[in-house]
């Protein structure tokens, strides 16, 4: 007899089919969704707080690239590597141009004994930017190819355009001594010229 009292009573608490069934206070639907809370939906959108992950993204440094520079065989200050745009946006388009200028530091020493002067001399639209770089010996990896990066940032809006480096060099004077007048600058010399004609997206 208790085990049927205790059917009956479980029974009896169950909800009618259709019907909503009361639970401590809260009322529940046909579906078993509670309906004696009120939920309250912000639909006001935070100014503040939203973030364009897009415009962001455009702000950070691009992904590393694969190093397409192999330059066994290759002799110093060849023309043998194309200018690239290295990136871009709506104001600038930044290039460069590798220029291997050793094979190894004492090739480069024998070469070069005072250093040398490395100069990019960079045009797009009508913008020019001269761009100088001192290489001594130092800078110069002991046993292996040594690259340097002509690199720059030239304004230009245009949605098609071209940019073009031409590259120069010249001898560095030995270091002058103490209280002695320092040299003039080198004369350089032409070595070639790099164009390339970009697309923005």
């Amino acid at each position: 007899m208790w085990i049927l009292t205790t059917m009956i009573t479980a029974m009896a608490a169950e909800p009618a089919p259709g019907k909503p069934a009361k639970i401590e206070g809260k009322t529940e639907d046909e579906w078993g969704f509670s309906t004696g809370d009120e939920i309250s939906i912000d639909t006001e959108e935070d100014d503040i707080q939203m973030v364009d992950f897009v415009a962001e993204s455009k702000r950070q440094p691009p992904a590393p690239a694969h190093l397409h520079l192999y330059p066994q065989g290759k002799q110093p200050l060849a023309d043998d590597w194309a200018l690239y745009v290295a990136s871009y946006n709506e104001h600038y388009v930044v290039g460069e141009l590798p220029v291997l200028v050793a094979t190894d530091r004492a090739s480069f020493t024998a070469a070069h004994p005072g250093g040398l002067l490395l100069v990019g001399e960079w045009r797009s639209g009508n913008h020019t930017l001269v761009i100088e770089q001192r290489i001594t010996a130092e800078a110069v990896l002991p046993s292996s190819p040594t690259f340097v990066f002509l690199r720059a940032a030239m304004p230009n809006t245009a949605p098609v355009g071209d940019l073009r480096v031409f590259v120069r060099t010249g001898e560095l004077p030995a270091p002058p001594g103490p209280g002695a007048t320092p040299p003039a600058a080198p004369p350089l010399k032409d070595r070639y010229a790099r164009t390339t004609v970009y697309t923005r997206k």
